[in-house]
């Protein structure tokens, strides 16, 4: 390196050291700072230093800020410099992975406004392409602790912008994605092959560097946990065994000191997003093994994934849980429900990753499966031969989330479910369960449960020795007025011994008032109700009647009688059975067959 390429290093540190010191202080784009930056950019191009004309650029971005055409500029010229770098048949082999790792930074921060989709299909080749690399640099290597760094753990590259490249293995997992320079060098950290092969969900290859590597070169709970992963990929009988072993893997990442020391950072993310993606995965695995519970299964592997929506979020990650979403739907008779209330949200999320091909498989289903059985309903004739059905049980089979067993079982299910809707709905097993409920306090769990699924705009459980007949209110919006309804919750039929109980209770609703304390509006009328999981007896029927028509006429009190046949067809027009699935199997009552 001559003294004139060691002065351009020395300027640019000096330019970058200034920039800093006067970030906040400086009005921005400061269009001065980046014309400097640019024209040292251009004497290393000039100069075939590609590395360091690229990173003088995207460094060019944080001063340009504020210009759009102006960042945008910037960022594709460090590109195409990165781009130079990387195919340089005269650059090091250390400083053509730099480059290409850079150029995987710079695309992925998408500063030029490309459709995100187009970036997301462009990383994983760049991906893909630098694993390539690293296999060719690594499988070459006789270094056991290079060879590690390259094809497993990752590694560090710096140079001093005088022309020096120095790579660095440590004996630990390396974790991408930081650059760090000062006035002397700079230093970036690469993934290795086997971590790029992950990313890219190239398995095959990823399996082929494990079966290449000595097992003590996965020397961390991340490495380990990927291991196991790639393994439930290839292995589907396998694979809940491989995915509880990844997802144990990954929950035992917990940070330490030495943890921290050896690795140089540390992060969560293997805990809050790894650990419980693959146990959920390990739970829809399970649907192969134990189809008559996949309805359980998928709600079980939902509530896995509690907390992937925010804080360490991947896109992989937010298409299985949208699969499970409408597979839950699907599973629980409510096909027919809105799909546009899950698509927005699915697409809401996505807009900043963009959709891949297995996304785009994810909303085919939704909106065939949606389709299809609109049609069943509407006018089987027509479904059976409009061909929905089987065009979107055909992209659920090609969903690779899911794998090929569970997916053959899951659209086996979804036939069933079809069948049930082309015949009619099987509801009578509400009837039986409902019934079998003997334990009044356990009946106002399930209904409070089921109220609160409707979103009413109050609901509490009231139960005791102030409840004054009032076992759960509900304060809901009708016609632009108020409705509070008051229920008394008895478990059974209503003889004349439990009539004249209710009766009484029924009564003192009117006479204490609910106070308005919790209410978010002053309620315009009340509602008594009395509910209950069987019938009224006939010989009690006549007292009834005329309790009710006295209660109206002389106080002018509304009350209503909801009996067990009133309850089931209140959750089935009201598209609660899912609901009412997940509260019996919390509360551990079994469903009549």
């Amino acid at each position: 390196m001559t003294d004139q390429h060691q002065r351009l290093g020395k300027e640019f540190l000096e330019l970058l050291s200034y920039h800093s010191r006067l970030m906040d202080a400086r009005a921005r784009p400061d269009r001065e700072l980046v014309e400097k930056i640019q024209d040292i950019a251009t004497r290393w191009r000039a100069a075939s230093q590609y590395f360091y004309a690229g990173f003088a650029l995207s460094n060019a971005i944080q001063p340009a800020w504020g210009d759009g055409e102006l960042v945008a500029s910037c960022s594709l010229d460090a590109i195409r410099a990165y781009l130079r770098g990387a195919s340089a048949a005269e650059a090091a082999p250390i400083e053509r992975i730099a480059c290409m790792y850079r150029i995987t930074i710079e695309v992925g921060q998408n500063y030029i406004s490309v459709d995100n989709s187009a970036i997301r299909r462009n990383l994983r080749g760049l991906n893909e392409e630098l694993a390539q690399m690293l296999l060719q640099i690594g499988q070459q290597e006789t270094d056991t602790t290079a060879r590690a760094g390259f094809l497993v753990r990752g590694f560090r590259i710096e140079t001093d912008f005088q022309g020096a490249w120095r790579p660095d293995f440590p004996e630990a997992e390396v974790r991408d994605g930081t650059t760090l320079y000062n006035v002397h060098s700079v230093t970036i950290t690469v993934p290795s092959a086997f971590q790029l092969l992950v990313r890219a969900g190239d398995y095959f290859a990823a399996n082929a560097v494990i079966q290449d590597s000595p097992p003590e070169a996965f020397n961390s709970p991340g490495l380990r946990g990927w291991c196991a992963a790639v393994r439930g990929f290839l292995y589907p009988e396998r694979a809940v065994e491989e995915f509880n072993l990844s997802a144990n893997d990954f929950a035992a990442d917990a940070y330490s000191e030495d943890v921290a020391r050896r690795v140089g950072s540390w992060s969560s993310v293997n805990i809050d997003l790894w650990a419980k993606y693959f146990r959920a995965r390990a739970l829809v695995s399970q649907i192969v093994r134990t189809p008559e519970n996949a309805r359980k299964l998928l709600r079980q592997a939902q509530d896995a994934l509690e907390g992937t929506d925010s804080g360490w979020v991947n896109a992989q990650v937010k298409c299985f849980r949208f699969v499970l979403a409408v597979l839950d739907r699907v599973l629980n008779g409510d096909a027919n429900g809105s799909a546009e209330d899950l698509r927005e949200s699915f697409l809401s999320q996505m807009r900043f990753s963009g959709l891949d091909e297995t996304d785009q498989l994810a909303l085919q289903f939704l909106e065939g499966i949606t389709a299809a059985f609109a049609e069943l309903r509407a006018g089987p004739a027509v479904a059976l031969i409009s061909g929905r059905l089987p065009a979107a049980l055909d992209a659920l089979g090609r969903i690779p989330l899911l794998g090929s067993d569970v997916a053959l079982e899951l659209r086996s299910q979804i036939g069933r479910q079809a069948e049930t809707e082309l015949m009619g709905p099987v509801r009578t097993w509400m009837h039986r369960t409902l019934s079998g409920i003997s334990d009044e306090r356990v009946l106002q769990k399930v209904l409070l449960r089921l109220m609160q699924a409707e979103l009413p705009l109050f609901v509490q459980l009231r139960h005791g020795v102030a409840e004054y007949g009032k076992d759960i209110v509900k304060l809901v919006a009708v016609d632009d007025r108020y409705i509070l309804k008051m229920y008394q919750v008895k478990a059974g039929n209503i003889d004349m011994r439990k009539w004249r109980d209710s009766r009484n209770e029924l009564e003192d609703m009117f006479y204490a008032d609910i106070s308005n304390v919790q209410l978010p509006a002053k309620p315009d009328a009340r509602e008594g109700i009395l509910i209950f999981n069987g019938h009224v007896h006939p010989l009690t029927e006549p007292l009834v009647e005329g309790w009710l028509a006295e209660q109206e006429r002389d106080h002018g009190r509304t009350f209503t009688i909801m009996g067990l046949d009133s309850i089931v067809t209140w959750i089935a027009n009201n598209r609660l059975t899912s609901e009412l699935r997940e509260v019996l199997s919390e509360l551990g009552i079994s469903i009549a067959q």
